[in-house]
């Protein structure tokens, strides 16, 4: 059976390419260089694959070129700000046809200036990147060593001349990928070092990350000490923010239908679609979870049939059986706290269905959750709420009444086997 991979690709499955060509527009009629651009999105919604098409487009003309950066190999931030630039200086060696280029990268990287970037990092204060604070890091350099304080303060010179001798005064694509793979301390590091040693190079800088990863490093790395949001401190670094739009539903099922391990029926669909709107990663960590979970319950030797003559409790249809377990798959992605509490009690699953949802009045269902306490924090949670309602039994899904008990604890005890999970004893 296939399983699905998560590898970013140029094939347009999704319908991201009328982005990928805005984008790329913006890129070729922008002469104010440097230049930033930031691609928004939750984690697994496509911005790798977006930012691939985008360099596929640039591929196909001569006067650009193109260097990748996955700032998430680097886990301390002393590597962090060397590496990035090192990393474009190298590509810039291997790549460019001319020994003077070849050197003078190569050179420039390997200075022994590097070590000031390392020290200058705990130096840095304040929290707003200005030329204030570029100048208080080089007077600290110039403090503490004289020869390296002069390499700094030549080092933009010399990195913007040989981008421009390597790109033939064209331009030199950055892309700095997976950033909401970072520590969020981490992403602001490398935020901070366009702007620290970049200057007036020919380049434009195409960012992929999550806008809530960059919020948390602001939060980290200054605490209370400046008043600033991570939309305020974006605004500083990026002149034209994209946010990638979900997936439309229809294109995803499409993209996943293909495989044989999402044959799914309209109601498995209609939980996917309700529980991870469209996130193409998410939904192929369902697809191949789902596909495992089914196999553990539906092997011969192994004691998790749901479909038992000899338990009535636990005989149900193979629908029904795929309906809870697409339904349980979601709460452990998305609502994990739901799916830890119903470890410990699996009737509040059919309880919350029957007592709650389905209440006949306001006050039946305040009163439900009063004698259940631990269901009224899950029920504040908007999302899951509207999960849950979206997924009750009703005349027009045909989707299943809520499952029993003993269900619910095979089920649990089968997907387990592929999340930290306690398992019930087997009766």
């Amino acid at each position: 059976m296939e399983m699905l991979t998560d590898n970013p690709t140029v094939e347009d499955k999704f319908g991201f390419q009328p982005y990928a060509q805005i984008l790329f527009d913006t890129i070729r009629d922008t002469y104010n260089l440097p230049f930033t651009i930031g691609i928004f999105g939750q984690w697994g919604s496509g911005k790798s694959s977006l930012m691939l098409m985008i360099e596929n487009e640039i591929k196909d003309q001569g006067e650009y070129k193109s260097i990748w950066f996955n700032p998430w190999k680097y886990d301390k931030k002393e590597e962090l700000w060397s590496a990035l630039i090192q990393s474009v200086l190298y590509k810039i060696a291997d790549d460019s046809p001319n020994d003077e280029i070849k050197s003078k990268a190569k050179n420039l990287a390997i200075s022994a200036g590097w070590s000031i970037i390392k020290r200058s990092i705990s130096s840095l204060t304040g929290g707003v990147i200005t030329e204030q604070n570029i100048n208080d890091v080089k007077n600290i350099i110039a403090k503490q060593e004289e020869l390296h304080y002069k390499y700094i303060n030549q080092f933009e010179k010399d990195f913007e001349k040989v981008v421009s001798d390597y790109t033939g005064e064209g331009k030199l694509i950055v892309f700095i990928d997976d950033l909401d793979r970072c520590l969020p301390e981490n992403a602001i590091t490398v935020l901070e070092s366009l702007k620290l040693f970049i200057g007036n190079a020919g380049c434009v800088f195409v960012l992929g990350m999550d806008q809530f990863i960059v919020e948390q490093g602001i939060k980290f790395r200054f605490g209370d000490k400046v008043n600033m949001s991570g939309r305020d401190y974006l605004d500083k670094i990026i002149q034209v923010p994209f946010y990638l739009p979900p997936v439309p539903f229809g294109k995803l099922k499409d993209a996943l239908q293909v495989t044989k391990t999402a044959q799914y029926n309209d109601l498995i669909w209609s939980v996917i679609q309700y529980g991870l709107n469209g996130n193409p990663r998410k939904t192929k960590r369902f697809v191949n979870c789902f596909y495992l979970a089914e196999q553990i319950l539906n092997h011969s030797e192994i004691d998790y049939s749901l479909r038992s003559q000899e338990n009535d409790e636990l005989n149900i249809s193979g629908e029904e059986e795929k309906f809870y377990l697409a339904q349980l798959l979601i709460f452990q992605m998305v609502f994990p706290s739901y799916y830890e509490h119903l470890k410990y009690f699996p009737s509040d699953w059919e309880y919350i269905y029957t007592k709650v949802i389905d209440a006949d009045s306001l006050e039946k269902r305040n009163e439900a959750l009063s004698d259940k306490y631990q269901l009224k924090e899950f029920w504040e949670n908007q999302d899951l709420k509207t999960f849950l309602s979206k997924t009750k039994s009703n005349t027009n899904d045909n989707f299943p009444t809520p499952p029993n008990t003993r269900v619910v604890e095979a089920l649990l005890n089968a997907v387990s086997l592929i999340s930290e999970s306690e398992r019930f004893p087997s009766n």
